[in-house]
């Protein structure tokens, strides 16, 4: 009887060895795995619901298609760095400086108001501080620049303007900052 319960429990821990391996592997894939896709590790982190369902906070590219052919909206880009624009952009406010620009926002806090970054992040957020200014109708492009140039939308890179419209040595203003005052 001692011999057979001996062997019985060798078989049974042979096997809870076997299964915890097994689930020590899975966990070192699923790591490497969402390593390399730190979007979706973020995601996982900050709001692992919004893989499952879409929120009433984002709009997709093809939605924002449509809604730019009759715009009725602010249309922000938060991302920073400047890395482009779509057309129709109103303002740059970066997303981490949305307070201290407040100033440059709608005055009419029920205005609808759509921002964006490159991959959604920024703009994602971005929307909490806005909520927190008061603006109730803020969304963000799910997905960002990176969304709408998959839909064959098309990115305007204005940071070369400033260069290709002032003269070489620049310009001199006819007054000086002393001349400035009442």
């Amino acid at each position: 009887m001692k011999h057979d319960t001996k062997s019985f429990i060798k078989k049974l821990l042979n096997k809870n060895q076997v299964v915890l391996f097994v689930i020590l592997v899975v966990f070192i894939v699923v790591g490497f795995v969402l390593g390399k896709n730190e979007g979706i590790l973020q995601q996982l982190v900050t709001s692992p619901l919004s893989l499952f369902q879409r929120s009433k906070d984002t709009v997709s590219a093809k939605e924002l298609k449509k809604l730019l052919e009759k715009k009725t909206f602010a249309f922000i880009n938060v991302h920073t760095p400047y890395e482009g624009e779509i057309e129709k952009t109103d303002t740059f406010i970066a997303y981490d400086q949305v307070v201290a620009q407040s100033t440059t926002l709608p005055k009419d806090k029920n205005a609808a108001i759509i921002l964006y970054c490159k991959s959604g992040r920024m703009s994602g957020e971005a929307l909490p501080t806005f909520r927190k200014l008061g603006y109730t109708n803020v969304r963000h492009l799910e997905g960002g620049m990176d969304a709408w140039q998959k839909t064959g939308g098309k990115l305007l890179d204005l940071s070369l303007v400033e260069k290709e419209v002032l003269p070489e040595g620049g310009v001199e203003l006819p007054v000086a900052w002393g001349d400035i005052g009442p």
